[in-house]
């Protein structure tokens, strides 16, 4: 054996020769039971450029003469057949090979029917590499519809694990085909186990259903850090937004602050985060309902409160500074000249945070302009009749 395997590595191209020249079956099943015995000993060199090239040869031949499937005993799987004994190995070379030897293992699974799908998928699911999974989900989605045939079962299938939902959705975003599998990924935004709405949602976020709005909306106020850090990302996505998902952002801003120390630090984390995704929407129809909520927040003058300085005594230092930044700096995207004397003062005080205040301030500035300049002029003079 050891022989036969160096004279594979030696000679590659007489081996794949013979394979492609075979005639006869049962020339097809004595090369076929030699490469099962060899494949082994290739797997543990890492010889995968070699495997490779014995895959494809295989492949190609079997697809002119079906010699080979009938080889196997099973149509259409004789490199299933070949390499059924080596499952273990190839998931281990793939968790440590690099981006060329994925290719590599990718060119061997990608034509060994369900066997290299249920590798892919293991990688996938198990491995803790994350080059290896990227990798192998790219492998799974050229697969078509072996995979989306995968996917719609396990989506469908209540009792299927979480983690096989989640990867299942991880699919979905680059195969889906039909409003029917946007329904699938809508179903699961509101199942029990949050990396599974985290991933749902995500998905819808790519393709974009017709209720997206109340989708990332609700997503907002979900029990999972996750899944709402998601929500928020989804904001930007967003067209439109309608006076009734608008205050349910300031319900969101105007939460009390947890009075427990540790809540109140991630409380504050979280409105930042929303600050910072309102910036970042497309259109903000309704923005002066948002902009008088923040300046509500983070302006002690307004409405004789003491806004920020008084909600946010419990958190640290970092953590009230980042929801002023950001409130300052999405006032500067969504801000009116009501924002500029805060602005403005702010600019003016010399603190960390004047520089990012001038240039809000700014802004506002330009967008006044701007929009002065866009302005038909009214005509006062008569025409000639």
């Amino acid at each position: 054996m050891t022989n036969m395997v160096k004279d594979l590595q030696a000679n590659p191209r007489n081996y794949i020769r013979r394979i492609l020249q075979v005639r006869v079956a049962s020339d097809a099943v004595i090369l076929l039971k030699l490469i099962r015995r060899v494949l082994p000993a290739l797997v543990r060199k890492n010889n995968w450029r070699a495997l490779a090239a014995l895959t494809r040869a295989v492949a190609r031949a079997d697809k002119a003469s079906g010699l080979y499937s009938k080889a196997s005993g099973s149509s259409g799987a004789p490199l299933a057949f070949a390499f059924k004994d080596c499952r273990k190995e190839i998931y281990a070379a793939y968790e440590k090979g690099d981006d060329e030897t994925h290719a590599l293992i990718n060119d061997i699974v990608l034509l060994l029917g369900k066997l290299g799908m249920n590798i892919l998928l293991q990688i996938l699911t198990d491995s803790e590499v994350r080059t290896a999974r990227l990798s192998a989900l790219g492998a799974l989605i050229k697969m078509g519809e072996m995979t989306r045939s995968w996917v719609i079962w396990i989506l469908d299938d209540p009792a299927s694990k979480w983690y096989l939902k989640r990867n299942a959705l991880l699919l979905l975003k680059q195969i889906a085909k039909t409003g029917a599998d946007i329904s699938r990924a809508h179903k699961l935004v509101s199942y029990g186990h949050p990396r599974v709405r985290d991933e749902a949602l995500k998905v819808l976020i790519s393709l974009d259903p017709g209720n997206l709005e109340e989708l990332v909306i609700d997503a907002l106020f979900d029990s999972d850090e996750k899944v709402r850090w998601r929500a928020m990302k989804g904001l930007g996505a967003l067209n439109y937004i309608s006076e009734e998902s608008t205050r349910k952002l300031i319900a969101i801003i105007k939460e009390a602050v947890p009075e427990d120390k540790a809540k109140a630090v991630r409380h504050s984390s979280k409105i930042a985060r929303l600050i910072t995704a309102i910036g970042a929407m497309k259109a903000c129809p309704n923005r002066y309902l948002l902009e008088a909520a923040i300046l509500d927040m983070v302006d002690p003058s307004a409405n004789k409160r003491k806004g920020f300085l008084k909600r946010f005594k419990k958190t640290v230092n970092s953590n009230r500074t980042a929801v002023q930044t950001a409130a300052i700096a999405t006032l500067g995207k969504i801000g009116s000249t009501k924002s500029e004397p805060f602005l403005e003062k702010l600019a003016k005080s010399k603190s960390s945070l004047s520089e990012t205040a001038e240039k809000a301030a700014n802004n506002i500035k330009l967008r006044s302009i701007e929009a002065l300049s866009n302005t038909p002029p009214t005509n006062t003079v008569s025409p000639v009749a």
